[in-house]
């Protein structure tokens, strides 16, 4: 059976050349001169030609969700920990935006400043915090993945500075998977129980 399945994608990948191929001296026949077509200069892109486009829905609604809900309350100035890129450029246009990351991103945006932290010991006063966001980031505390310090704590240690920074009655926009069964991913992500997350958003 496997065999089979290796032939079957092979014979679709000979396909889709063939019709790069063809679709490549379609064009250039027609082409209105006002760019030279080379083969040389060829990029295939042989996946996109598909009736629906396709997108990653657990990384698209949650960055979704958290923009229309800044765009609802409206914060003064809004705190991000390594969050989504995309997400913190985009949001920043309506927002003054303050993002920290523990590999700073040099981000040349009005309405944003980027600077180096480590989650685990944020740089900010108790209680300080309006508004914060760190979406789909805790699950990756202490995994070394991006030169942080392995800690096998490192999702507690960071929860619990949250915890620390959020003001009295803050608003926290959170994310991480949840899962039946704890586990670690090594060295993607901690898979975070539902006792542990719900414990969190009581606290």
């Amino acid at each position: 059976m496997e065999k089979v399945k290796k032939i079957l994608k092979k014979i679709t990948i000979i396909k889709k050349k063939i019709n790069y191929y063809r679709d490549f001296c379609i064009f250039r026949k027609n082409n209105d001169t006002r760019f030279s077509v080379k083969f040389k200069d060829r990029y295939p892109c042989l996946n996109d030609s598909t009736s629906n486009t396709s997108f990653d829905e657990h990384y698209l609604y949650h960055t979704a969700w958290a923009a229309r809900i800044l765009a609802l309350t409206s914060p003064k100035e809004h705190i991000d920990i390594g969050s989504c890129l995309r997400f913190v450029s985009i949001t920043s246009a309506f927002i003054p935006f303050r993002f920290y990351d523990f590999r700073p991103a040099d981000l040349k945006l009005s309405n944003l400043h980027s600077e180096h932290a480590d989650i685990s010991s944020l740089p900010f006063p108790d209680n300080s915090i309006e508004s914060i966001s760190c979406l789909h980031v805790l699950e990756h505390i202490g995994l070394g993945r991006y030169g942080d310090t392995i800690d096998s704590s490192g999702d507690i240690k960071g929860a619990k500075e949250i915890e620390r920074v959020m003001a009295k009655k803050g608003q926290l926009l959170f994310v991480v998977p949840i899962s039946g069964r704890p586990r670690i991913e090594f060295n993607a992500i901690v898979s975070i129980p539902w006792r542990w997350s719900n414990n969190f958003f009581l606290a």
